[in-house]
């Protein structure tokens, strides 16, 4: 299969939401030894369209987050070769994000990093169930720009304000900003917890994470 056939059949496998797809794309992209950074444009190039589509109602948001399912499947894929390879990917800015302790929940936060990857983010999902130690050690190694939490559950909501606090007992809030979500989160735990903002969908994610960085 030419490079050009694959990247072309691997933006519409995302953009159309078939998982079943993507993965063996990007897998025999490396196996041709095409260069996965070329490739992986094809992938945030159907995100960035996904996206615009979600914008202007034209998709439902449970298709967006299949889209950014099919996406990461293949992106997983692609950065690991970019690492073997060594590769150097110019980003706007690095994230930390993770799902907070005692939350499993994943598919929101998944289509977060799927959607900041597409818009040129370097991002370092750390999973979920996350504790405020492991937040605070990764901010402390890896120094992100922005630090990411999401939780879907009430009372795991309460670890946002734990983690802010940990930060300025390490003293590193000052060196880094944080945005929180989640479906039930507002601007209002935000302020109580101490974070810079929220965000209320992936493509909210991105808009904030921009403004926190002054990109616009």
């Amino acid at each position: 299969m030419k490079k050009e056939e694959l990247i072309k059949k691997l933006y519409e496998a995302v953009k159309d939401g078939f998982i079943e797809e993507s993965g063996p794309l990007a897998e025999k992209s490396v196996e041709l030894g095409y260069d996965p950074i070329e490739v992986m444009q094809g992938i945030t190039s159907a995100l960035k369209e996904v996206g615009a589509d979600f914008n202007d109602g034209r998709i439902f948001l449970t298709e967006l987050m299949f889209c950014g399912e099919t996406a990461k499947e293949a992106m997983n894929i692609l950065t690991k070769e970019i690492k073997r390879q060594k590769k150097t990917v110019p980003y706007l800015g690095r994230v930390v994000i993770g799902t907070v302790a005692g939350d499993i929940h994943d598919i929101g936060k998944s289509l977060v990093v799927a959607m900041l990857v597409a818009e040129g983010f370097e991002v370092i999902d750390l999973g979920i169930d996350i504790s405020d130690e492991t937040f605070i050690d990764n901010v402390r190694l890896l120094k992100p720009n922005v630090l990411g939490l999401s939780a879907l559950v009430t009372t795991t909501m309460l670890k946002f304000r734990d983690i802010v606090v940990a930060l300025e007992d390490a003293d590193l809030r000052d060196k880094v900003k944080v945005i929180i979500g989640g479906a039930l989160v507002n601007m209002e735990h935000a302020e109580t917890s101490g974070a810079d903002t929220f965000g209320s969908d992936a493509i909210d994610a991105v808009i904030k994470v921009r403004a926190l960085l002054d990109l616009d």
